[in-house]
């Protein structure tokens, strides 16, 4: 059965406030918070096929330093249309992906990614930066 991951980044910084939105790195924190995601998936052999992620900066250092942590060195598409994507979008991109693609993960921003994980689980549910979730058959 196929399988969905969808991540939200890691926690980002908000300590230059003159750093458009888009171009905000990853404080400490959500460096770290990456590495232990990459580890803990890696553990529980739940690594990705394919990694489809937002373009900025802030998901492009989570994923970076998941697939570090993870020893994961598969492929990966920074895409711009998975920036503040909503719920269809965020479909979209892992539907157009090969039936060979088993268990992609996207990782993206919210409100999408907390609309995708409440749309599935038919559960309003909050999602913190960092947060994964593996839905079976979503797509």
């Amino acid at each position: 059965m196929r399988q969905l991951m969808v991540m939200r980044h890691a926690k980002s910084s908000w300590a230059d406030g003159t750093i458009a939105d888009h171009e905000r790195p990853l404080n400490e924190r959500g460096r770290t918070a990456a590495a232990a995601m990459g580890r803990f998936m890696a553990e529980r052999q739940l690594l990705p096929d394919r990694v489809l992620s937002s373009d900025s900066v802030r998901t492009r250092e989570t994923v970076s330093l998941w697939a570090e942590a993870a020893d994961w060195d598969g492929p990966i598409d920074f895409l711009p249309e998975l920036y503040h994507a909503d719920v269809t979008t965020l479909l979209q991109s892992a539907s157009i992906l090969p039936d060979t693609c088993l268990r992609p993960l996207v990782v993206a921003h919210n409100p999408g990614i907390a609309e995708l994980i409440s749309s599935a689980s038919g559960t309003m549910v909050e999602v913190p930066t960092g947060t994964l979730a593996v839905l079976e058959a979503a797509f």
